[in-house]
């Protein structure tokens, strides 16, 4: 049997084929909105407590640094890639912080275009002190549930990741439909 992703082939769902008519929308129901609220959420209070007491000013600078205390060297799209941040985005964060001395950006040898990046030992400083946190957010967030849960959750969210090429069809395809 055909997995099905929701889409006809050419990336967009004909009106007779919607799921439910507009007017009957209901947005709980729908999981990119849910997962958007909790991604918001989420946001939000990484933002209270890392700009709080870590001094960063945007949900973006966070990822960026634990993405280079992780894999360093990364050029700013690379980071952009992984965590599906705009790469405008993550440009801004990037010049905010080697501007107060997190990240350092070298040429890159093999491309002048672009610049590695990695983090100074103020920045290494400060993603070793915000790792607990991290760590400690994560296990709060999925804290009510049991080992069976979280392994069917990891399950569940790589599913949806590997399902977003079809989503971005609909996108690409809606947005294409109207021009």
């Amino acid at each position: 049997m055909e997995e099905r992703t929701g889409a006809s082939s050419k990336g967009v769902l004909p009106p007779a084929e919607a799921a439910e008519p507009a007017a009957s929308l209901n947005l709980e129901k729908l999981v990119p909105y849910r997962l958007t609220v909790l991604s918001n959420s989420l946001g939000a209070s990484a933002m209270r407590l890392y700009g709080g007491a870590f001094g960063l000013r945007s949900v973006t600078e966070w990822p960026i640094i634990a993405a280079l205390g992780h894999q360093a060297p990364l050029t700013a799209i690379d980071i952009a890639k992984s965590s599906m941040f705009e790469k405008t985005r993550v440009a801004r964060a990037v010049q905010r912080l080697i501007s107060v001395n997190l990240v350092v950006a070298k040429e890159d040898p093999s491309d002048a275009r672009k610049s590695l990046l990695w983090l100074t030992e103020s920045g290494a400083r400060l993603h070793d002190e915000i790792v607990p946190y991290a760590m400690l957010r994560n296990e709060i967030s999925t804290a009510t549930l049991d080992d069976a849960e979280r392994r069917q959750l990891d399950h569940l969210l790589e599913k949806l990741n590997k399902q977003l090429a079809a989503v971005e069809g609909v996108s690409r395809g809606s947005a294409d439909d109207r021009t």
